[in-house]
């Protein structure tokens, strides 16, 4: 993944998902830690990276980011990979696994890799979260992506 981070310009390094709603955090800090939990299990939810560089061309991007995702987590299986509506030209793979999450004992996990073509660059998130909490990660991962703007 050290061919994703050489080109990583923008300041949001982690965005934490929960199911109020979506908060942001900058580097080094912690604020939504405490809003990134499920109230009733006191574990967080969701954590995601967003990068914006450019490498190589959209395809060529895309299918390392992907591969990327299984080589930092062997157990990830792909279950779907295709175009993504959210924003022209994008792609979204979906994986699952088993494994740790938060120092929580290992449980099952989905993680999504969603690239988009912006300007001469590439903008991508890559969002790992608690597979029984699925369905409403989806949604606020789809509000947030379509909402997400760049100059």
């Amino acid at each position: 993944m050290s061919t994703v981070l050489r080109g990583f310009v923008i300041s949001l390094s982690i965005i934490s998902l929960f199911l109020s709603g979506v908060a942001a955090t900058t580097r080094g800090t912690g604020e939504a830690a405490a809003a990134s939990t499920d109230p009733r299990t006191g574990m967080r939810v969701a954590l995601a990276s967003v990068f914006y560089y450019k490498d190589a061309a959209f395809p060529t991007e895309y299918a390392n980011a992907r591969d990327a995702v299984k080589m930092k987590t062997s157990s990830a299986r792909l279950i779907s990979d295709g175009p993504s509506n959210l924003h022209p030209g994008g792609r979204r793979a979906v994986f699952t696994c088993e494994d740790t999450f938060f120092g929580a004992p290992k449980t099952k996990l989905m993680s999504e890799l969603l690239m988009f073509p912006h300007r001469d660059h590439y903008l991508t998130f890559r969002i790992t979260y608690l597979a029984s909490h699925a369905d409403r990660a989806h949604r606020e991962i789809d509000t947030f992506v379509r909402g997400f703007k760049l100059p």
